[in-house]
């Protein structure tokens, strides 16, 4: 039998709550201030990025290469088969590419990398949709 894990960056904007129901797995974008950079949703939280508009607007970054293996690795070795990553579009950053081309180092575990021409609640909507096919039992199409 199939154990699919499903993971995507955290411009899906989901709540932690609904992350954790459907076991989400969330890579952090990085924002970027003056003063140092932070992984968004894990060093800083929203309300902190909020609370830090009128003094400075930060810049994002992709996922670091590295979160993104330490999270392939975490999910090979809890046993999982196959992988969804549903990534922000293409067109905004470099996101989706680096899934797809860190995905090329497991061998193990089918990953397929899926644009999703979005972000945000576009986003988290293509995500929400997908956890609730998995928890169903939907069978993985391999083709």
């Amino acid at each position: 039998m199939n154990k699919i894990a499903l993971v995507t960056d955290s411009s899906c904007d989901l709540p932690v709550d609904m992350l954790k129901k459907f076991d989400i797995e969330v890579i952090p974008l990085r924002l970027i201030y003056k003063e140092g950079e932070y992984r968004d949703g894990v060093d800083i939280t929203p309300q902190q990025v909020y609370d830090r508009l009128e003094e400075e607007v930060p810049t994002t970054s992709m996922p670091s290469p590295e979160d993104i293996h330490a999270a392939f690795q975490r999910l090979e070795e809890q046993g999982y088969t196959h992988c969804i990553v549903l990534a922000l579009s293409s067109g905004l950053n470099g996101t989706f590419n680096t899934f797809k081309v860190i995905s090329q180092d497991f061998e193990k575990m089918k990953i397929d990398v899926i644009d999703s021409k979005g972000l945000s609640w576009v986003l988290g909507f293509l995500v929400i949709e997908a956890a609730q096919l998995i928890k169903k039992n939907i069978p993985y199409r391999t083709s």
